[in-house]
C-alpha cells in the first residue's frame, strides 16, 4: 500500500488514503510529544527548583522545624496539599494531627497523580508555593537589625527595576533618604526601617509573582492554541489537504530555526519559549492552507494573475510542486499572509464604480437645467 492509495474505512463511507491516516497519526503524535516536553522540560525543572528554594528557606529561616507557611508551600508544590487544613493551622488551633492513610489508598493516589500530572499541569502549584515562600522571606528580612538590615535595604535598592516606573521612582527616593550618609551601618530608627523593608519586599515580590503569573497564563494560552490548531489540521487532513499542511509546517519549522539561531540569552520565561516553539509548525501549516485559498480568491477578483500557478481547475488536495513551494513560503513568512489578507480586505470592501451612463437602483434621473428667461420684445 502506498501513501497515496485509497484505503476503505467501511462500507458506505468515504475512502481515506493512507497519507491521510499518516497525517492524523502525526498530529496525534505531535500532541503527545508536546505534553511530554511540557512535563519534562518545563514542569519538572520548575518544580525541582521551587523545592530546592523551599529547602534553602526551611534550613536557614526555619531552623526550629515548627509548622509554618514553608510546610504548606512544600505540600502545594508536590501536590499533597489539596483540600485539607495545612499542618501549621492545625498546630495553631491545637487540633490532632491527621491520621496516616492506608498504604493501598496512598499508593492509588500517588499513581493517579503521576499519571494525570503531565496532562493537567498549568504551573499554578509552583506560583502558589513561590507566593507563600516570598511572604516568609519578606518577614524574615524585616526582622533583621544592625548591619544586616542595612545590607537588606541596599540589596532591595538594587532590585527596584522589577517595579513599575512610578513605584520605582518613589521607593528609590525613600531608600536614598534612608541610606544616605550612613556608611557605618547605623539607622536613625530601625523599627521604621524594618517596616519600610517589609512593605518594599512585599511590593517587589508581588511584582515578580504577577510577572510569572502572566507568563504562565500566556504559556497555557499558547498550549490551548496549539491544541485548537491541531484539531483544525486533523479536520483538514480528513478533507485531503495533508500535503499543503505538511509543506506549511516545514516552512514554520524553518522560520523558527532561523530565529533560534539568532536568539539571544533571555531570563526565565516560565516555558513560554517552548510553547511558542511548538506553535510555529501549526501556525505555518494553517497559514499555508489559508494563504493559498486567499490567492485563489484574489485571482477570482482579478487582483492578481497567477493562472500558471493556480489555474481555474486546480485541486489543492493534489498540489503541484510549485503550489507546495508556495505553501512553504507562507509557512516561513508571517508578513506575507498578513499582506495578502489586507489586500483581500481592501478588494472586498471596495465598491465597484458605476459605468458612465449607468443608473443605480434608487438613484433619481438627472433633470434638465431650466432655460433662461428671454427678455420681452419691445412693443
Amino acid at each position: 500500500m502506498h501513501l497515496d492509495s485509497p484505503a476503505g474505512i467501511g462500507e458506505g463511507r468515504t475512502a481515506v488514503s493512507a497519507s491521510q491516516l499518516v497525517g492524523i497519526g502525526i498530529i496525534a503524535g505531535y500532541w503527545i510529544v508536546l505534553i511530554t516536553t511540557r512535563w519534562m522540560f518545563i514542569a519538572r525543572p520548575n518544580r525541582r527548583f521551587t523545592l530546592a528554594r523551599i529547602d534553602d528557606a526551611q534550613f536557614f529561616l526555619d531552623p526550629d522545624g515548627a509548622p509554618s507557611l514553608l510546610d504548606e508551600a512544600r505540600a502545594v508544590a508536590i501536590g499533597t496539599q489539596m483540600v485539607q487544613d495545612p499542618a501549621w493551622l492545625r498546630h495553631r488551633r491545637g487540633m490532632e494531627p491527621r491520621e496516616e492513610e492506608e498504604q493501598v489508598v496512598r499508593l492509588i493516589k500517588r499513581v493517579a497523580t503521576r499519571v494525570s500530572a503531565p496532562l493537567i499541569w498549568n504551573g499554578s502549584r509552583d506560583l502558589v508555593a513561590w507566593n507563600l515562600m516570598h511572604r516568609v522571606e519578606a518577614r524574615h528580612a524585616a526582622s533583621l537589625t544592625g548591619p544586616a538590615l542595612v545590607a537588606a535595604l541596599m540589596k532591595a535598592q538594587s532590585q527596584l527595576d522589577d517595579l513599575p516606573s512610578s513605584k520605582r521612582i518613589y521607593w528609590s527616593r525613600v531608600l536614598h533618604d534612608m541610606l544616605e550618609g550612613r556608611p557605618g551601618g547605623k539607622l536613625r530608627d530601625e523599627a521604621v526601617a524594618q517596616a519600610i523593608l517589609l512593605n518594599l519586599l512585599t511590593e517587589l515580590y508581588n511584582a515578580r509573582d504577577t510577572k510569572f503569573t502572566n507568563l504562565a497564563t500566556q504559556q497555557n494560552k499558547v498550549t490551548w492554541l496549539v491544541f485548537t490548531g491541531l484539531a483544525i489540521m486533523a479536520a483538514l487532513v480528513s478533507q485531503g489537504y495533508q500535503d499543503i499542511l505538511m509543506a506549511g509546517a516545514v516552512g514554520g519549522i524553518l522560520s523558527r530555526l532561523q530565529r533560534e539561531l539568532l536568539r539571544r540569552d533571555v531570563p526565565s520565561d516560565y516555558g513560554l519559549s517552548w510553547s511558542v516553539l511548538f506553535l510555529s509548525p501549526v501556525a505555518g501549516a494553517l497559514s499555508a492552507w489559508a494563504g493559498l485559498l486567499l490567492l485563489q480568491a484574489l485571482q477570482q477578483f482579478n487582483v492578481i494573475a497567477l493562472s500558471s500557478l493556480l489555474p481555474e481547475d486546480v485541486d489543492l488536495t493534489a498540489p503541484t510542486g510549485a503550489i507546495l513551494g508556495t505553501a512553504v513560503v507562507f509557512g516561513i513568512s508571517e508578513r506575507l499572509l498578513d499582506r495578502i489578507v489586507r489586500q483581500a480586505e481592501d478588494q472586498i470592501a471596495a465598491e465597484p464604480r458605476p459605468e458612465a451612463g449607468a443608473q443605480s437602483i434608487g438613484e433619481q434621473p438627472p433633470r434638465a437645467a431650466p432655460k433662461a428667461l428671454e427678455p420681452a420684445a419691445p412693443a
